[in-house]
């Protein structure tokens, strides 16, 4: 079960092992500030903020490759970009398509979402299809956002906190609390390589 937050994002109840891992250094991040050894809060710090549960927006397209309903996942600060760019141009949406872009990697990833001007010459003949379909496309069934998430048992989120590099035992956990996630792996969903623009909309 997910941990539920407020409208924050802070944590109100059932935390999960990753919460808890967090929780606990942060901790001891506040410990080492008031001890006065910035260094260590510092490092503390950090590692706690990788193991905290951070908001993603999940955002449907229409994929001008295929013509169908595609979905990113965006983190606050890139969605709001994105969002930004939908509203200045949002009287010109049904004429303009739009190219998003993602550059960078892990928390160092950029996305922007531009216009594409000259649809003629940047858009193939099945994009250009495809745009002029888009409009008689069922409305997006918002029931297909669940099946973009993935949530782990505690065997597997235990299993992966110790990948990540945090002591388990710290939370009264042993790799035998882990043993059950099947064969220890977790499938990745495919990434955009990370300078890769994709024609969305």
């Amino acid at each position: 079960m997910p941990s539920e937050r407020n409208a924050k994002g802070f944590v109100t109840d059932n935390p999960t092992i990753w919460d808890r891992a967090s929780e606990l250094l942060y901790a001891e991040a506040k410990a080492a500030k008031d001890a006065g050894d910035d260094d260590t809060y510092e490092k503390i710090r950090k590692q706690a903020y990788l193991l905290k549960g951070k908001p993603k927006y999940l955002v449907a397209f229409v994929n001008l490759a295929d013509g169908q309903y595609g979905v990113v996942d965006l983190t606050p600060k890139q969605a709001s970009g994105v969002f930004a760019t939908i509203q200045k141009y949002a009287k010109r949406l049904d004429k303009l398509a739009f190219e998003l872009s993602k550059t960078g990697s892990s928390t160092n990833t950029t996305v922007s979402l531009t216009p594409i001007l000259d649809m003629d010459e940047e858009l193939t003949e099945q994009e250009r299809k495809n745009f002029e379909a888009a409009d008689a496309l069922e409305p997006f069934d918002f029931a297909l956002f669940e099946t973009c998430l993935y949530v782990a048992d505690e065997a597997e989120q235990t299993k992966n906190l110790e990948i990540a590099g945090f002591d388990i035992r710290r939370l009264g956990l042993s790799s035998e609390a882990a043993a059950t996630a099947a064969d220890g792996a977790v499938t990745p969903l495919p990434k955009n390589d990370g300078n890769k623009p994709e024609i969305i909309f």
